[in-house]
Protein backbone atom coordinates (compact mmCIF):
# COMPACT_ATOMS: atom_id res chain seq x y z
CA UNK A 1 0.00 0.00 0.00
CA UNK A 2 1.01 3.63 -1.00
CA UNK A 3 1.91 6.05 2.16
CA UNK A 4 -1.67 8.16 0.94
CA UNK A 5 -3.76 4.52 1.10
CA UNK A 6 -2.11 3.86 4.60
CA UNK A 7 -3.55 7.51 5.53
CA UNK A 8 -7.26 6.41 4.00
CA UNK A 9 -7.37 2.86 5.31
CA UNK A 10 -6.21 4.29 8.87
CA UNK A 11 -9.07 7.20 8.78
CA UNK A 12 -11.23 4.98 7.84
CA UNK A 13 -10.60 2.37 10.43
CA UNK A 14 -10.87 5.08 12.90
CA UNK A 15 -14.37 5.75 11.38
CA UNK A 16 -16.20 2.40 11.85
CA UNK A 17 -16.03 3.19 15.70
CA UNK A 18 -18.22 5.97 15.48
CA UNK A 19 -16.44 8.04 17.47
CA UNK A 20 -16.67 11.20 19.33
CA UNK A 21 -13.09 12.07 19.41
CA UNK A 22 -11.08 11.86 16.78
CA UNK A 23 -7.37 12.73 16.78
CA UNK A 24 -5.50 13.32 13.43
CA UNK A 25 -2.17 13.57 12.78
CA UNK A 26 -0.66 14.99 9.43
CA UNK A 27 -3.85 13.92 7.67
CA UNK A 28 -3.53 15.63 4.50
CA UNK A 29 0.41 13.23 4.31
CA UNK A 30 0.98 11.09 1.18
CA UNK A 31 -2.77 12.23 -0.14
CA UNK A 32 -3.69 14.29 -3.96
CA UNK A 33 -4.65 17.59 -3.21
CA UNK A 34 -8.05 16.48 -4.80
CA UNK A 35 -8.72 13.80 -2.21
CA UNK A 36 -7.13 16.00 1.28
CA UNK A 37 -9.73 18.58 -0.18
CA UNK A 38 -12.73 15.48 -0.10
CA UNK A 39 -10.69 14.27 3.27
CA UNK A 40 -11.20 18.01 4.82
CA UNK A 41 -15.37 18.10 3.85
CA UNK A 42 -15.79 14.93 5.61
CA UNK A 43 -14.01 16.40 8.44
CA UNK A 44 -16.11 19.26 8.89
CA UNK A 45 -19.12 16.88 8.64
CA UNK A 46 -18.01 14.92 11.46
CA UNK A 47 -17.24 18.17 13.61
CA UNK A 48 -20.59 19.58 12.35
CA UNK A 49 -21.97 15.94 13.34
CA UNK A 50 -20.93 16.44 17.01
CA UNK A 51 -17.17 14.59 16.63
CA UNK A 52 -14.80 16.25 18.45
CA UNK A 53 -11.85 16.29 16.09
CA UNK A 54 -8.30 17.11 17.23
CA UNK A 55 -5.46 17.97 13.71
CA UNK A 56 -1.95 18.31 13.63
CA UNK A 57 -1.23 19.59 10.07
CA UNK A 58 1.22 21.32 8.22
CA UNK A 59 -1.24 22.61 5.48
CA UNK A 60 -2.18 25.32 8.06
CA UNK A 61 -4.44 27.03 5.92
CA UNK A 62 -7.04 23.96 5.20
CA UNK A 63 -6.33 23.30 8.88
CA UNK A 64 -7.64 26.71 9.95
CA UNK A 65 -10.55 27.07 7.33
CA UNK A 66 -12.21 23.56 9.54
CA UNK A 67 -10.97 24.90 12.94
CA UNK A 68 -13.42 26.60 15.33
CA UNK A 69 -10.19 27.02 17.66
CA UNK A 70 -6.57 26.61 17.32
CA UNK A 71 -3.39 26.38 18.61
CA UNK A 72 0.18 26.68 17.70
CA UNK A 73 3.48 26.27 19.45
CA UNK A 74 7.47 27.68 19.34
CA UNK A 75 10.34 27.84 21.14
CA UNK A 76 9.29 31.36 22.65
CA UNK A 77 5.86 30.34 23.69
CA UNK A 78 2.31 29.34 22.46
CA UNK A 79 -0.87 31.31 20.38
CA UNK A 80 -4.59 29.90 21.25
CA UNK A 81 -7.36 31.50 20.25
CA UNK A 82 -9.34 31.54 17.15
CA UNK A 83 -8.22 30.78 13.62
CA UNK A 84 -8.93 33.77 12.49
CA UNK A 85 -6.49 35.60 15.36
CA UNK A 86 -4.06 32.70 15.27
CA UNK A 87 -3.64 32.86 11.31
CA UNK A 88 -2.64 36.53 11.91
CA UNK A 89 -0.24 35.53 14.35
CA UNK A 90 1.30 32.90 12.22
CA UNK A 91 1.52 35.55 9.78
CA UNK A 92 3.21 37.92 11.76
CA UNK A 93 5.67 36.25 13.19
CA UNK A 94 6.86 33.95 10.20
CA UNK A 95 6.81 36.70 7.75
CA UNK A 96 8.39 39.28 9.82
CA UNK A 97 6.02 41.87 10.78
CA UNK A 98 6.68 41.95 14.58
CA UNK A 99 9.17 39.46 16.94
CA UNK A 100 7.89 36.22 17.74
CA UNK A 101 7.94 37.05 21.85
CA UNK A 102 6.07 40.77 21.30
CA UNK A 103 3.62 38.78 19.29
CA UNK A 104 2.70 36.05 22.22
CA UNK A 105 2.78 38.13 24.93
Amino acid sequence: MSGGEQQMLALSRALTCSPSLLLLDEVSMGLAPVIVEDLLGVIRELAAGGVTTVIVEQLVDDALDIADYALYSTTAGRTVGEPADVKQSLLAVYLGSQSETEHMA
